[in-house]
């Protein structure tokens, strides 16, 4: 099972501050079809795509 922005965990499946931190690091990115692993979006990780849909979700919330 594939986790995080580079794809892989070395731990339980635990988001820690630093990892949020590059999750919002890559957002701008991602906005703009740019992603970190090789591929389109539907080849990125499960999680990452999750990850991203809820900071695009709280973004577009919280810009009244």
């Amino acid at each position: 099972m594939a986790h995080g922005v580079n794809g892989y965990a070395t731990r339980c499946p635990v988001i820690d501050a630093a990892e949020m931190g590059s999750y919002f690091r890559i957002y701008n990115y991602w906005e703009h079809g740019h992603y970190p692993n090789a591929g389109t979006w539907a080849d990125q990780p499960h999680r990452l795509v999750l990850i991203m849909e809820e900071i695009s979700g709280f973004t577009t919330r919280n810009t009244d």
